[in-house]
């Protein structure tokens, strides 16, 4: 009998190609990327995007050795005031990326310490290049894509709005 996967999983067929400008076919590899790519596909904001198209090296803590870092998402938007915004998008479960009293074992520390090396560089690489850097983590699971636009711009907005007062600075 086949394996379940725990998360949703493919390629997304994109709507409007002129948005999107990575190089081939978007994969999602959870649910919440699956209803980002939807939003990005169909949100009138979004001027540009593109799934995993910017590589950023940088040291892995363990191995000590140069590595690469592929971010989810590349957005260009405009935001309620007319101004273009570039930005990165990472999205991460929270128990990937904050150490709370919940982690339990080595295994957990060491990818949360691993995304935090990777979000160190991608943080000197955007101020580089006058790019934003957001981590948009979540704790559920979102196994079905069936949410509306609207539900989505204010999932999207509200979890921009949050880890903006609390994100990686």
């Amino acid at each position: 009998m086949p394996r379940r996967r725990k998360y949703a999983q493919g390629i997304y067929t994109v709507k409007n190609q002129h948005k999107y400008v990575g190089k081939g076919k978007p994969k999602y590899r959870s649910g919440w990327e699956l209803t980002f790519m939807i939003f990005c596909d169909t949100n009138d904001k979004i001027i540009k995007w593109a799934s995993e198209s910017i590589v950023i090296p940088y040291m892995h803590p363990f191995k000590g050795k140069r590595t690469n870092y592929i971010p989810d998402f590349f957005i260009v938007y405009q935001d309620k005031y007319g101004k273009t915004n570039a930005e990165l998008i990472e999205i991460k479960p929270k128990a990937e990326s904050i150490i709370t009293e919940k982690v339990r074992n080595a295994r957990q520390q060491a990818v949360i310490a691993i995304n935090h090396a990777k979000w160190h560089s991608a943080k000197a690489f955007c101020k580089a290049v006058l790019v934003g850097l957001c981590v948009l983590e979540y704790s559920k699971p979102l196994f079905t894509p069936g949410l509306s636009c609207a539900y989505v711009d204010v999932w999207y907005m509200g979890c921009i709005t949050e880890l903006y007062a609390g994100s990686i600075t």
